[in-house]
């Protein structure tokens, strides 16, 4: 079993604390005061570009050099990351949507997984399934890519934002040129790659320089420009942003404590399914019994509330279901090697 990497563990629960906190409803102290809504809100969404980017990080830097590495890498890949999304997805059918009869529910199930899911919390499964399955093709071509060919494709990916972003979409142009193959929520898992074989002590306070001017520039834009229609996700301020918050995050966060150490490995390893079930627990549950825009206090609670039940959820259901079943596909992958 591979040592988990603390800091990266520490990542992804920060991560997935973020995402409940973006998705409670905000206190009216904050919701009713434009520009700190905006700022408190352009900080928590740097969560899921990160996810995106650890993701990139840990895929695109593997090695396939024969049929065996891919066939290891598809086989765990549906193993770790398919099975827990279609069982979490099959149970959150049948709590949320109430289906009437077995086939009205195994087709409720089949349409979440392929279809409404995208319309969800869940939306980062169908561009994060597309990623995995591509990455090995991916990785061949940017393990062969020089430093300087992979800054030229990081300048491109901004230029092309800002274009996309800031000089059409928030004028009103609906911008149709979607055919860069790192447009998207894709070059964000890319970027995961790109910091770690470019970034280094030479450049890295560049990053932290424009990561600042971009959460500014992304602030500014919400509160004060009408016209500033698509600010977070994929504007460039924002990737910045996103990208430097990062690059401090794994530069500069430490867990101390071998007993913090532990906690922060043992939750990292559900955070995944944490994300998965944290919406409808606190959608379904939380927000029925707190009212988070009352004040911060509740809203303070209805997060914790949230983020421990998530945990907890994550922690029983692998345990008690989605484990064995994972355990039985491995013994049958390795059965048929």
């Amino acid at each position: 079993m591979k040592k988990r990497e603390v800091k990266y563990d520490f990542m992804r629960v920060l991560m997935s604390l973020l995402v409940v906190c973006c998705h409670a409803s905000f206190p009216l102290r904050i919701s009713d005061n434009s520009l700190l809504n905006n700022a408190v809100r352009t900080f928590l969404a740097m969560c899921n570009g990160i996810f995106f980017m650890l993701s990139g990080k840990f895929n695109l830097k593997k090695k396939f050099e024969s049929k065996s590495y891919y066939y290891n890498y598809y086989t765990d890949k549906f193993i770790s990351i398919i099975v827990p999304y279609g069982i979490i997805s099959c149970i959150l059918v049948k709590i949320v949507d109430k289906p009437q009869g077995i086939k009205n529910y195994i087709y409720l199930c089949i349409q979440a997984f392929f279809s409404t899911n995208s319309q969800n919390h869940f939306w980062f499964m169908c561009c994060l399934i597309g990623f995995l399955v591509s990455a090995p093709f991916l990785a061949k071509m940017l393990n062969s890519m020089k430093k300087f060919e992979l800054k030229l494709l990081f300048s491109i990916g901004i230029i092309w934002s800002i274009v996309a972003i800031y000089l059409t979409t928030d004028f009103g142009i609906a911008f149709s040129i979607t055919s860069f193959f790192l447009w998207g929520w894709l070059f964000y898992f890319w970027l995961g790659y790109f910091t770690e074989r470019v970034v280094d002590d030479s450049n890295i306070k560049i990053f932290y320089i424009l990561g600042i001017l971009g959460y500014i520039i992304t602030v500014w834009g919400e509160t004060y420009l009408t016209t500033f229609v698509n600010s977070n996700d994929l504007s460039a301020g924002f990737i910045l942003f996103t990208v430097a918050s990062y690059l401090f995050m794994e530069k500069h966060m430490e867990v101390k404590g071998e007993l913090a150490k532990k906690i922060i490995c043992f939750l990292g390893k559900y955070s995944f399914l944490a994300y998965m079930v944290h919406y409808a627990i606190l959608k379904e549950f939380v927000e029925l019994q707190i009212n988070s825009q009352a004040s911060v206090l509740n809203y303070v609670m209805s997060v914790s509330v949230t983020f421990v039940l998530s945990y907890a959820a994550s922690i029983i259901l692998s345990n008690i279901l989605i484990k064995p079943i994972q355990l039985m596909l491995k013994k049958i992958k390795i059965y048929y090697s």
